[in-house]
């Protein structure tokens, strides 16, 4: 945007002519957050008291400090500044304030609105300085994937424990400030208080996502031992052939509380594992893991948990989600867990059975107590504040130089649970567009210094959490800006692609359900053993009758008494109406296997541990079978 205001120019008309002509030179610089013919300060050590008096007040609106160190403004008679940063200007400064010819006001109108977007230009990173460039600037592809709640539609369990109707909604219209500036309440802006239940909804979310370069949603998916909760929306996405932006899953395996926090005080739903229970969860979502439009790291389908510390055999579990997937023909999928504050992780992601952490601020984020510098703070507030700025600084920080394992980058928005914890809620304050785009930019160069894939997967919390404060939907003060600011870094990064789901994806075939290949269990030590064998048995399969599996503890070479005794039992079964099925844990005595096709409908042969005394129960084999 070119802002011409002639009677400031500091030159004759002809440099005034010279900047309204660089618009092209801008918008390929496009780290710059404004250009002009010469650049001004705003040092608060020497700004005029009237000035300094607007520019505190203004800041202190969303949120900011005012800035410890002279800060570059613009100034002249032709200035190009990015759209983005006006933005910033509506929440932070009043019309009624500026000083008109007449007077009345009591800010130096033109000098408090320069001032302030230099600031602004400051937060969010956009320097003169163009960002680094690798030594060797090879391309890497960007995936952008926001974590996205789906309660935002009624479900019978909210009806019963919040009342008739409830949805995240009811939690977001209770926000009220509890200090001076503090933003509440949040009020939806282009998709409005909208409706999961209705496909156009989740479409114009993935057209909003795509537009500003996101690759996706994260889906957190509710699955409590075999029941589902909330999987309308993800289910309505995989189904849709519409809906043309990239999915995952990520298991919110806590419990459901009362007081939305996950933890063990006033369960509403508790959450209770079993292998069978969590194997059949991945079985559920394999059929939408096949989706063309589902997220993948590498090439390979990405699944995210968000607590496995609480997950009882989770290794056995993370080998048997693998093997599954293999089977189904996926091949070998990206398998992902938060990293939970309350419980670290120690080591490298392998050591948990995994092939990434991902970051999930603010768990692990840096903090910065602000309760004894808001002004007005609630007399009830038994919460936390804190600095949002604080939290970019120590993230970038942390990881100046490098990555101890491999590892997900993760953002979040303003966090700020008052809607949903009234007096109790964590703020985290100052929290703008511009602070994101910072960290967004961070993030980028880090990840093209420090991770040796030709691809970036970042994960920002969150698309649509509303009553905790932190969305990228568009909203009532900030409308599309946090959007723009992610489309922003990465378009200023020198060679960050950004990666989106084409349109018309959504109507491309799924891939064959079917299994493309056959699978096989695996050693304890992760080698694969002899491949499976089919071999069709003499009888006929009956539509109408039960089919029943015999399963044969041992298979040796000759026709000794537990295989003698196996065929009495299979000779018996035969005489009744019923389909049987034998499994064998060894196809090397081919007469053994004749004689037991003699008496079958199919039997398979694939290698498990055979009978001895004192054998631990098979997991991989009992639930193939469960």
């Amino acid at each position: 945007m070119l802002w011409l205001s002639p009677q400031d120019a500091y030159a004759d008309g002809d440099d005034l002519a010279g900047i309204a002509g660089k618009g092209d030179q801008f918008a390929q610089e496009r780290h710059k957050g404004f250009i002009c013919a010469q650049e001004a300060s705003f040092d608060r050590a020497t700004a005029p008291a009237e000035l300094l008096n607007a520019i505190g007040t203004a800041v202190s609106r969303i949120g900011l400090a005012m800035p410890r160190t002279p800060c570059p403004v613009p100034a002249g008679g032709a200035i190009w500044v990015r759209p983005l940063l006006f933005r910033g200007l509506g929440p932070s400064v009043r019309p009624f304030e500026m000083t008109p010819d007449g007077g009345g006001g009591t800010f130096p109108g033109r000098e408090t609105l320069l001032g302030m977007l230099g600031l602004l230009a400051r937060e969010a990173g956009m320097g003169n300085a163009p960002p680094p460039t690798p030594a060797e600037p090879a391309k890497r592809d960007v995936k952008t994937v926001a974590f996205y709640l789906p309660q935002f539609h009624p479900i019978p369990e909210n009806d019963r424990w919040w009342g008739r109707g409830f949805t995240e909604w009811n939690n977001v219209t209770r926000g009220k400030p509890l200090f001076r500036n503090h933003y509440q309440p949040r009020v939806p802006a282009d998709l409005g208080y909208y409706d999961l239940r209705l496909e156009d909804v989740q479409v114009a979310q993935a057209d909003l996502a795509r537009d500003f370069g996101l690759h996706g949603f994260c889906y957190y998916y509710y699955w409590f031992n075999g029941k589902k909760l909330l999987n309308q929306p993800v289910e309505q996405m995989a189904r849709s052939d519409r809906i043309d932006t990239g999915f995952c899953v990520c298991w919110a395996n806590e419990n459901w509380s009362r007081n939305w926090d996950g933890q063990n005080r006033h369960v509403l739903l508790k959450q209770e594992y079993s292998l069978e229970s969590n194997v059949a969860l991945i079985r559920e979502l394999i059929p939408m893991m096949k989706d063309p439009r589902w997220i993948r790291f590498r090439g390979k389908p990405v699944m995210v948990v968000y607590r496995i510390s609480i997950i009882p055999n989770w290794l056995e579990t993370a080998r048997l989600w693998r093997e599954e997937c293999r089977r189904a023909g996926l091949g070998e999928i990206h398998l992902c867990a938060v990293r939970f504050g309350l419980e670290p992780l120690q080591g490298p992601p392998e050591e948990h059975g995994l092939d990434s952490y991902v970051l999930f601020p603010p768990h692990e984020a840096a903090r910065e107590d602000l309760r004894d510098k808001v002004l007005d703070l609630h007399r009830d507030f038994g919460g936390e504040v804190f600095d949002y700025s604080a939290v970019v600084d120590g993230d970038l920080q942390r990881f100046a130089s490098g990555y101890d394992w491999p590892v997900h980058r993760g953002m979040m928005l303003g966090w700020d649970n008052t809607a949903r914890r009234l007096t109790d809620a964590r703020v985290f304050h100052g929290a703008t567009p511009y602070g994101l785009r910072r960290w967004m930019q961070g993030v980028l160069e880090q990840d093209a210094r420090h991770n040796p894939d030709p691809e970036s997967l970042i994960f920002v919390n969150a698309w649509n959490e509303w009553a905790e404060g932190t969305y990228l939907e568009p909203d009532q003060r900030w409308g599309r800006a946090s959007l723009e600011a992610l489309r922003s870094a990465v378009e200023a990064d020198p060679v960050a692609r950004p990666v989106v789901v084409p349109e018309g994806t959504a109507r491309r075939p799924r891939t064959d359900a079917l299994m493309k290949r056959a699978g096989e269990p695996l050693r304890d030590e992760g080698k694969a053993l002899r491949p499976m064998e089919w071999i069709p048995g003499k009888r006929r399969p009956a539509a109408d009758a039960p089919t029943v599996m015999l399963c044969a503890h041992i298979a040796g070479h000759q026709l000794f008494g537990g295989e003698r005794s196996f065929l009495d039992v299979l000779d018996a079964l035969s005489q009744m109406p019923l389909n049987v099925i034998v499994t064998l844990p060894s196809g090397n005595n081919r007469s053994y296997v004749d004689e037991i096709c003699e008496r079958c409908v199919r039997a398979y042969v694939f290698a498990y541990p055979q009978w001895m005394d004192n054998r631990d129960p098979h997991g991989w084999l009992t639930l193939n079978f469960a």
